[in-house]
């Protein structure tokens, strides 16, 4: 914003304009005229002014020469700024992120560890990137990979999968029969394929056959006998002995006062903070652990939040009654940790012997498992795929 004043303003615009300086925001007060002009245009308006008798006065500066201008006076800000924007234009110069998808049998980790070894990986320069070279990689390590792309966009790499889709393998079941895992009193039996030999009520031991693979086929003038691959679910109730000894003298734990403090780690180094008997802690565990990173490259520069307490073993002595109760909260979570899937506990009986230093527990525990298992079905003489028993009806 300029100001000129004088008696000749009128002769000081006219002298301007013959000059071709662009005047804007012009206001007249009085004898004098205010306006903007560019900054380059200041020794032209000068020489008018002196010219026509004027005075002018430069009220106020602005624009970006102005602020460039204030820049040049502070360094620092300027370096800053500098380097700044080039450590932004260096690091979009890499891939930080690799970003799988489509995968469904081949792992994730496996994928990536393909490209790491091609030269895709967080941290490399995109120019040494060869995507197709990376892809054609890809395809011959992974043979259940049926078509791979490669895209880097900006900063991230797309790695897309497309799997082969095999077509399920035709199986021939050889002759099978199901036999009994364990003995057992049969509670339920479901024969989806083959002859059941058990019902519910008979008691079997391990090894005992449950469902034959021989079926009786009715034929138009004789019976046949076919085999199959027998299949289904015998329940049985079983019972499992178990035993514990549990001392009257034991060590107990004594837990000291929890210390809270931070842990920076820069490469190997690591440093404590903000705990003063971090050296006497026989106990910690980590809160929480964050590490800097770019994207999926990791900076070894870290900060953990940890959690701490001094542990002291302490000799102490049970009661008869203390010692019962921890053998029998021993024995069931052993009979509760051999429980299958198909698996229940029905009841547990529990006798205890008093020793001199402790108490001796016995239990037997009843159980209703799944017994069936299947297993290959030798057939004597001819082979039986054939649906037949394997000897000669022919007349002689």
């Amino acid at each position: 914003m300029i100001r000129v004043n004088g008696f000749s303003t009128e002769r000081f615009l006219n002298l301007v304009a013959r000059e071709g300086v662009f005047l804007r925001c012009v206001v007249c007060k009085g004898s004098a005229v205010e306006f903007c002009a560019a900054p380059h245009t200041l020794d032209i308006l000068r020489r008018c002014a002196e010219k026509t008798g004027c005075s002018l006065q430069v009220l106020r500066s602005v624009g970006m020469p102005k602020k460039i201008g204030r820049l040049r006076r502070r360094w620092a800000l300027t370096a800053g700024a500098c380097c700044f924007l080039l450590g932004w234009y260096a690091l979009s110069c890499f891939v930080w992120t690799v970003r799988v998808e489509g995968n469904e049998t081949i792992p994730t980790e496996a994928i990536l560890e393909g490209c790491s070894s091609l030269g895709l990986a967080p941290g490399t320069l995109r120019k040494q990137i060869d995507a197709e070279a990376v892809k054609d990689g890809l395809l011959l390590q992974f043979e259940q990979a049926a078509w791979v792309s490669v895209a880097i966009e900006g900063t991230q790499a797309e790695v897309k999968v497309a799997e082969r889709i095999d077509s399920p393998p035709v199986l021939q079941e050889e002759p099978q029969q199901v036999i009994a895992s364990q003995d057992g009193l049969i509670l339920q039996v479901t024969a989806q394929r083959g002859t059941p030999l058990v019902k519910a009520g008979d008691v079997v031991k391990a090894g005992d056959v449950l469902i034959d693979a021989a079926m009786q086929i009715e034929g138009e003038t004789e019976q046949k006998t076919q085999y199959t691959a027998a299949e289904g679910a015998v329940y049985a109730k079983t019972w499992q002995d178990f035993s514990v000894q549990v001392p009257f003298a034991y060590e107990q734990k004594e837990y000291g006062k929890t210390e809270t403090f931070y842990r920076l780690q820069i490469g190997s180094l690591q440093l404590d903070l903000g705990s003063t008997g971090k050296n006497t802690l026989t106990e910690e565990y980590v809160k929480w652990k964050k590490y800097l990173s770019i994207g999926d490259f990791s900076l070894p520069i870290g900060i953990s939040f940890l959690q701490g307490r001094t542990i002291t073993l302490q000799n102490a002595v049970r009661s008869a009654e203390e010692a019962k109760t921890e053998a029998e909260a021993l024995l069931w979570e052993a009979a509760m940790d051999s429980l299958g899937v198909h698996d229940s506990l029905m009841d547990i009986s529990i006798d205890y012997v008093d020793n001199i230093d402790g108490i001796s527990a016995t239990a037997q525990a009843t159980f209703i498992r799944r017994i069936d298992t299947r297993v290959k079905y030798e057939i004597n003489g001819r082979d039986a795929e054939d649906g037949t028993d394997g000897t000669d009806d022919t007349d002689s």
